[in-house]
Formats: C-alpha cells, structure tokens, sequence
C-alpha cells in the first residue's frame, strides 16, 4: 500500500522535468503515488491507466511514450527481472520515510542503481 507521498518542492525547476512534455510531467508525478517504499514500481501499462487516470479514455496508449520520455531524462531506470518490466524513481532517496517497509519487488541491477545516487548528486548540486 502507497503511502502519503510529498514531492520535492523544486521539481518545476529540475533540468529533466522542464523537459517533458505536459502528458509526461502529469504521469510522473503520479508516480510517486503508487511506488512503494524504495521508489520501485511495477511496470504496466494498462494498471497505470486504470489507476492513475480512471475515467480517462485513450491515457493508456500515451503511458508508453511518456515513459520512453521520462526515462529519456534519467527521471526514473526501467529494468526487467524474470520476464517482468520494473521502474525506479530515480531520486526517491530524497523521500522521507520514517517506518519503511521494505520492497516486494527486486531491485535494479547494481550498476544502474549507482547510476541513479549519481543522477541525483548531480541534480541537487545544479539546483543549487
């Protein structure tokens, strides 16, 4: 179960995120709404279409474009275990999570989740 997220109060101003397109920006800050403890999600498609936009008809073919775009921007890491399609927010480690429950789902390979403490030191040292 997701818990009440906050997102970071810069994030309009992050190099990445002023990138997106307007569809894009709308799905990843909704993201963070249903990642779990360690910023990991299960990736599909037609879930995220259902659960982040419900009532909204013809969202569910953009959510693969506007993932493709926000991975482009290095704002979250796609991985695949087991036949299974994940996502990482890339900058979850700025979440505050006082009582975490830890991850059902696997974590991305080693090198790519270096790849993201780097993304994210890089990004809060150009913010300032």
């Amino acid at each position: 179960m997701s818990r009440k997220r906050q997102l970071p109060p810069d994030i309009p101003r992050w190099f990445g995120f002023k990138n997106l397109s307007h569809d894009a920006r709308l799905l990843y800050l909704l993201l963070y709404t249903i990642a779990d403890d360690e910023g990991r999600i299960r990736e599909d498609s037609g879930s995220f279409a259902y659960e982040l936009f419900p009532g909204e008809t013809g969202f569910g073919l953009k959510i693969d474009a506007c993932l493709r775009e926000i991975e482009h921007e290095q704002l979250i890491g796609r991985y695949d275990v087991k036949r299974a399609r994940y996502l990482v927010i890339s900058d979850w480690k700025a979440q505050k999570i006082y009582h975490p429950t830890p991850s059902k789902l696997p974590p991305p390979p080693d090198v790519r989740a270096q790849l993201f403490d780097e993304v994210s030191i890089q990004r809060a040292k150009r913010e300032r």
